[in-house]
């Protein structure tokens, strides 16, 4: 199942959720209130419609022409004649003793309240009527005061119809908002996820497209969000591997090109000491022996570097006397400064020590002196020292050359990355800065630059200070 039905169908069934349980909500409290307002709406019989003194007064007529006492059936016959349109009720201490009820409606309940009295009446298999008589029943003039009479309109009983009627339009309605609204929130639901989706259908396909080998693709995904910043993730590995690409371009031509000519170059040389052309002697092995050494030299770079980034090359870090490495380093680059008209200056501070490997730590001091001898202007000042800091101490090369623009500074650490345009001599992979840096790594160290074009380069070495 796609992403995009599944969103689709969490959201759905939410939806559904939710509305079905306001529908349940809705019809309960719907029901509530209609019986809520029947009983508050139940109409109070003493003071409405039939009036009592009509009533009463055709009662006492009759007994002023002779005709009293009636039976009690009789009474509520010849008011029922008198006024058709309502039901008469004659008690005797609360309990039912006559009444004109046709065979079609049945009484369920009398009781007693405190204001008067309730009762409920059912016409056929319609919901039966709440009726409350608002005050003690009328007594009868010239009979016992035992008895008492009520009467109540027909019309009333028509009520139970109309609240079922009532509760089937409610229930009607609610069934149907409740399907429109099911069926708009799943198309709700289904737009609203194929437009979330949409970011994520452009890395699908970037990716795609990525896989395939394209790294120009690039995405563009709108907003502030965590998508869109997956988005620039991702074109930030598209760049990385772009120029990672392009690197591993270089380098196929310059090993090619590195290791070509030395081996170009021996076996010129072993063919034309075969013909006689060349002397067999020890001038020519020593030239065929450096052509060797140059292609050793490679491949025990790119051996290291590869041992460095893997996390397999091992470290014999101890305490390391900073003041006595630096002299030491100083004599053996002081010929290369001289040869390139240049000026080494050393600057140390007293009792420095750090935790290093020392062979390591004299190597990446070694690159960063031969880059700066390389990169540096002839007549310029190299300057090599040391100087504390509270917990760590600091090694540092700086030269005064031409330094570097900010692009040039953020790729000085990238393999295989190289200034041409500053260097004195090609025959280099850029190798030096990346070695230098993952073996600082090891050494649990930071190797650092601060350059700007003009002002020169400043490469901290930042170790940790031996107690």
């Amino acid at each position: 199942m796609k992403l995009a039905t599944r969103a689709a169908l969490l959201v759905g069934l939410c939806t559904f959720t939710l509305l079905g349980g306001y529908y349940l909500l809705a019809m309960f409290n719907a029901s509530n209130a209609i019986v809520d307002f029947n009983q508050r709406s139940a109409v109070t019989l003493g003071h409405v419609l039939l009036d009592d003194d009509l009533v009463l007064g055709d009662v006492a007529n009759w007994g002023q022409t002779g005709d009293m006492p009636l039976p009690p059936q009789q009474v509520v016959e010849r008011l029922a004649n008198r006024f058709d349109d309502h039901f008469f009720f004659l008690l005797e201490s609360g309990v039912l003793r006559a009444h004109n009820l046709p065979s079609s409606v049945s009484l369920e309940a009398l009781w007693p309240t405190s204001q008067g009295l309730s009762f409920r009446l059912r016409v056929g298999s319609l919901p039966s009527v709440a009726i409350n008589f608002g005050r003690k029943p009328y007594e009868i003039p010239g009979m016992p005061p035992e008895l008492g009479l009520i009467w109540v309109p027909k019309s009333l009983l028509a009520l139970g119809d109309e609240q079922d009627a009532l509760k089937r339009q409610l229930s009607n309605g609610f069934a149907m908002s409740f399907a429109l609204l099911s069926l708009l929130a799943v198309v709700l639901a289904w737009v609203g996820a194929k437009l979330f989706l949409r970011p994520l259908k452009q890395l699908e396909l970037g990716f795609s497209q990525l896989g395939s080998g394209d790294l120009g693709v690039r995405v563009k995904i709108a907003g502030r969000d965590e998508i869109a910043e997956i988005g620039n993730n991702f074109n930030k590995l598209a760049e990385a591997l772009q120029r990672l690409q392009g690197q591993y371009k270089q380098l196929s031509s310059d090993m090619a090109h590195e290791l070509r000519t030395p081996l170009n170059g021996v076996q010129s040389r072993l063919e034309a000491m075969q013909d006689g052309l060349l002397p067999r002697d020890d001038n020519q092995l020593l030239l065929v022996q450096a052509d060797l050494g140059r292609i050793t030299h490679l491949i025990d770079q790119l051996c290291l570097l590869s041992l460095t980034e893997s996390g397999q090359l091992p470290m014999k870090l101890e305490p390391v006397t900073v003041d006595a490495l630096l002299p030491s380093l100083k004599s053996s680059f002081m010929p290369q400064c001289l040869q390139a008209g240049m000026t080494l200056e050393l600057e140390i501070a007293t009792d420095a020590r750090c935790v290093a490997d020392t062979q390591r730590l004299t190597q990446i001091l070694a690159n960063l002196m031969t880059n700066a001898i390389k990169y540096a202007h002839a007549g310029g000042v190299l300057t090599l020292g040391c100087r504390l800091g509270d917990d760590r101490a600091c090694i540092y090369v700086k030269d005064r050359g031409p330094g570097m623009s900010a692009g040039q500074q953020a790729r000085a650490f990238d393999r295989f990355y190289r200034a041409a345009e500053h260097r004195s001599e090609r025959h280099s992979l850029g190798l030096g800065l990346a070695i230098s840096a993952e073996l600082a790594r090891l050494m649990s160290a930071e190797l650092t630059l601060t350059t700007a074009p003009g002002e020169g380069c400043l490469f901290e070495l930042w170790l940790v200070k031996a107690p």
